[in-house]
């Protein structure tokens, strides 16, 4: 099996994370099975290595040495100047062409899943970029026109009715039917990409208190609850609303498969503060199969050689394990 990773930010921590990722990794048998290729200009990624002072990782031709595993590098046009901690246009030029060819390379099935590294998207924009995030590339360019943000660890999936909105817009985009969608896009998400046979949903609300029957706002009343009722009607397993303070402060997320939360920070605040730096951003529902670890590029932390590759294993890992259940899913399917 082969996995295309894009690059990232070469000014964050991104690539710095892959290297100590496929350093542990290479402890495994992980690489007697699946193979990785890195969209990277040469000099950057040298350089990369050599700012960070990184020594025991190296670049020869076109293969990154990492103790005895060899991951291929596809060479890219665009160089970019290493600039810790700097939003820049060549930056933004380098991630955008990384980005692209990724992606264009698993549309076309040299590679069975991709790994997106973080990326700066005021670089990004300063190189024509017009994403809100690299979700929407990944769709746009892989023609998904319904498509789910879900971030998860092991035991917790949390997926977001609407992604990269501003809060304002937040109701306006809500309603009966938007929900029902995106729980049943969850639901077969649950069963195959992540193998679960009988998924269990939770539906967060959208207002504190869920609303308190109208007092606190009416949209649980005027299209939550009627979705709630819908889903279950359609044969899912789902219960809800529930307001997320209590339902994740009180741990009552341990009773369930997957959650819908109305907001981005409502789903992704707790679940990144649940699974300690281990999260693994994955877009389901897209024609091709797609995770980014659960973080930016943490400006603050990059070229100090002290960032944490958690999240950036379990990428790498579980777009293996999506790709793995997508095949089994379809085996029984047929």
């Amino acid at each position: 099996m082969k996995l295309a990773v894009s690059f990232g930010d070469c000014n964050g921590i991104g690539f710095e994370c892959f290297l100590k990722a496929i350093e542990i990794m290479s402890e495994s048998y992980f690489f007697e099975d699946y193979s990785l290729y890195l969209f990277a200009n040469l000099n950057t990624a040298k350089n990369y290595i050599d700012k960070c002072n990184l020594k025991k990782y190296r670049i020869e031709g076109d293969r990154l040495l990492i103790n005895d595993i060899a991951i291929h590098i596809v060479p890219l046009e665009k160089e970019a100047e290493i600039v810790f901690a700097e939003d820049r246009l060549d930056a933004g030029e380098h991630a955008l062409e990384s980005l692209s060819k990724a992606i264009d390379g698993v549309i076309a099935g040299k590679f069975d899943g991709l790994v997106t590294l973080p990326v700066s998207k005021l670089s990004l924009n300063m190189a024509g970029w017009y994403y809100p995030g690299q979700t929407e590339m990944v769709a746009e360019k892989s023609k998904s026109s319904d498509y789910q943000m879900i971030l998860f660890n092991e035991g917790l999936r949390v997926a977001i009715a609407t992604i990269h909105e501003p809060i304002v817009k937040i109701p306006q985009l809500l309603n009966k039917d938007v929900i029902v969608k995106q729980a049943e896009m969850l639901y077969l998400s649950l069963k195959k990409d992540f193998g679960i046979k009988l998924p269990k949903i939770a539906v967060l609300s959208l207002n504190p208190h869920a609303g308190e029957n109208g007092v606190i706002g009416t949209e649980e009343i005027e299209y939550i609850i009627p979705a709630v009722n819908e889903i279950a009607a359609r044969g899912i397993r789902v219960e809800g609303p529930y307001p997320s303070d209590g339902f994740f402060g009180f741990g009552y997320y341990q009773k369930f498969d997957g959650i819908l939360a109305m907001y981005h920070d409502q789903g992704l605040t707790p679940l990144k503060v649940l699974a300690g730096g281990n999260g693994v951003n994955y877009t389901a529902n897209l024609n091709v199969v797609r995770t980014s670890p659960d973080h930016g590029t943490s400006y603050s932390k990059a070229g100090k050689g002290i960032s944490d590759p958690k999240s950036t294993i379990s990428a790498i890992e579980w777009c293996v394990r999506i790709i793995e259940n997508n095949r089994k899913f379809e085996q029984i399917k047929d």
